[in-house]
């Protein structure tokens, strides 16, 4: 949780940045943003080993891993491609939305092996 919150300022700089500024931006395109650098905050935060569980990350299935680390790339693609529009910014908080539900979900969805 502390890495989500963390990352979440670092997430919204990146994609305001990748729009351009916020220089003329509405309030609903900057909660749309916030929302979307949130989900993916959460989302990357997941790959962050917990207490006492080393050092290595946790990835996942690789279809699964790759999914999810991609939401947040492909929101900032999407916020540069159209930048300060409302409908960019809100695909940009589903998609980063979809991402987090992809780490998040029923590990039976997409198992992973056990380390020996």
């Amino acid at each position: 949780m502390v890495v989500g919150v963390v990352l979440a300022p670092i997430a919204f700089w990146a994609l305001v940045t990748a729009a351009g500024g916020l220089a003329g931006a509405s309030v609903e395109w900057v909660v749309l943003v916030a929302l979307a650098s949130a989900f993916g905050a959460a989302g990357l935060a997941t790959y962050v080993p917990g207490p006492g569980a080393g050092r290595t990350p946790v990835w996942g299935c690789a279809p699964c891993a790759a999914a999810a680390a991609a939401s947040l790339p492909l929101a900032a693609l999407m916020l540069h491609l159209n930048p300060l529009q409302i409908s960019s910014a809100g695909m940009s908080a589903l998609v980063t939305g979809l991402g987090l539900v992809q780490r998040l979900r029923d590990p039976k969805a997409c198992p992973t092996r056990p380390t020996a």
